[in-house]
């Protein structure tokens, strides 16, 4: 395991095939950070958590991990009827969260009282709890100190900047919080001492990359000309892999 440096991806949202495929032409040895956003919009969240919590990947919670915080609630009932969320009218659900439940259905065979067998798609409630709990627990950032580039900045990983909240709140301050996950900032003021890797926002052709910052959001979900990638920062060495949406 290398210990002195770090790749981190940004946003796969359920694209699965797409991260396993970026995941394949990394360098081996060096550990990985994702920056949130795991789920919504692609076709798999469900298999992009398992990838990354079975893992044992660090992980930052991102937005959409928090709308699936905030708004699924679940039926009092056995069988996987569908799960619901209602806090916010639907607005995760509207943001891709429709896609993220799909993810969570698998097919079996009833049999109905005629004796009729027929196929439905239950969703797998237990699987989907297992997956909310975890999310719940993502931290904000993550800090790596001991991984710094020749200027002395050291990583610091969010899902988008950490700029307008890091010197005004402490870390448990709700303001904090949603900064850290909502922010958006072509060009964020600097973080003293620190290098910071985030997404959030998609880069129309191509990460952001800049002497105290970079946004590598490629848009992974989005099949549109200058999106459609997904990509991976090592730093410090600042090398940058791609790969284009498979789904």
């Amino acid at each position: 395991m290398i210990t002195n440096s770090r790749i981190v991806i940004t946003d796969p949202h359920g694209c699965l095939k797409t991260l396993l495929a970026l995941i394949a032409k990394l360098p081996a040895g060096v550990p990985i950070t994702f920056a949130g956003d795991l789920v919504d919009r692609g076709p798999n969240s469900m298999g992009v958590i398992d990838f990354v919590k079975d893992g044992g990947y660090d992980c930052t919670r991102g937005n959409h991990e928090q709308m699936m915080i905030d708004e699924l609630r679940f039926r009092n009932t056995t069988h996987g009827e569908r799960p619901y969320s209602d806090t916010y009218h639907g607005i995760w659900e509207m943001n891709g969260g429709d896609k993220a439940l799909e993810s969570y259905r698998y097919e079996v065979e009833e049999e109905m009282a005629n004796g009729e067998k027929i196929k439905v798609r239950p969703y797998n409630i237990a699987k989907l709890k297992d997956h909310l709990e975890w999310v719940k627990n993502l931290p904000y950032f993550k800090e790596y100190p001991e991984i710094k580039n020749a200027k002395g900045q050291h990583l610091l990983v969010s899902h988008t900047t950490a700029a307008h909240v890091w010197d005004d709140f402490a870390p448990d301050h709700p303001q904090f919080q949603q900064g850290i996950i909502w922010d958006r900032d072509n060009y964020p003021p600097k973080i003293e001492d620190r290098y910071n890797i985030y997404g959030h926002t998609p880069q129309y052709y191509g990460p952001t990359i800049k002497e105290h910052f970079a946004c590598i959001d490629g848009g992974a979900y989005y099949k549109r000309a200058g999106y459609g990638k997904m990509f991976a920062l090592q730093f410090p060495e600042m090398v940058l892999f791609e790969q284009e949406n498979i789904e």
